[in-house]
């Protein structure tokens, strides 16, 4: 439902997706589904701390085991999105020229999609909302590894794996002993780096 939203607010008048668009329109959807979350706190105060943290987002107290429901989708996402490196490296050439090469660029687009919701949602069910890596690690990897998704891809879990350990680093010595949820130190480096991006995209209009 949230993945089918950002598509309808980001769409442009001639129904192209923009970058900028997409990224301002999950914030707007986030923020929705987090006051339905805390609305639902409200209501069940005996689910509130546990549930407030999970909302900021933390890798404390997880235990290997809640990964191993997840393992089969885990697993079929990565292996779908090494099988379409090639397709989404075309993407890159315009949806005219992936038609040109005889393949489906809605059908790519759509695969694609799904594989960051299955992605995307397991993590957050198993992590909580911990936010803004999406955004800044595919703009380091671009700029480290290029555009080639068969590095880009390896390179984004990389990166994000190392941002996330270095953020949780943070949240548990920057206030001992207490722990700040690695959310927040994500959103602190995140923030600042998507009004960069936004003033950017502003200015090369």
């Amino acid at each position: 439902m949230a993945a089918v939203l950002v598509v309808v607010l980001s769409r442009g008048r001639h129904g192209e997706l923009s970058p900028l668009r997409v990224v301002l329109a999950g914030v707007a959807v986030t923020a929705m589904f987090v006051s339905f979350s805390q609305g639902l706190l409200v209501i069940d105060q005996q689910s509130f701390e546990s549930v407030l943290y999970w909302l900021a987002g933390s890798v404390s107290g997880r235990d290997l085991s809640l990964i191993a429901p997840l393992l089969p989708l885990f697993g079929a996402a990565l292996l779908l999105s090494a099988l379409l490196t090639r397709h989404a490296n075309a993407l890159l050439l315009g949806d005219d020229m992936v038609t040109g090469l005889g393949m489906q660029a809605t059908t790519i687009k759509l695969l694609l999609g799904l594989i960051v919701i299955v992605l995307a949602g397991s993590s957050v069910a198993l992590a909580g909302m911990i936010g803004f890596v999406g955004l800044i690690v595919p703009h380091m990897a671009r700029g480290l590894f290029g555009i080639d998704h068969r590095w880009l891809l390896p390179a984004c879990a990389l990166l994000g794996a190392c941002l996330l350990l270095l953020a949780d680093l943070a949240s548990r010595f920057l206030m001992p002993p207490q722990e700040i949820p690695v959310g927040v130190m994500t959103a602190l480096i995140g923030t600042p780096f998507f009004i960069y991006l936004a003033r950017r995209k502003m200015a090369g209009q």
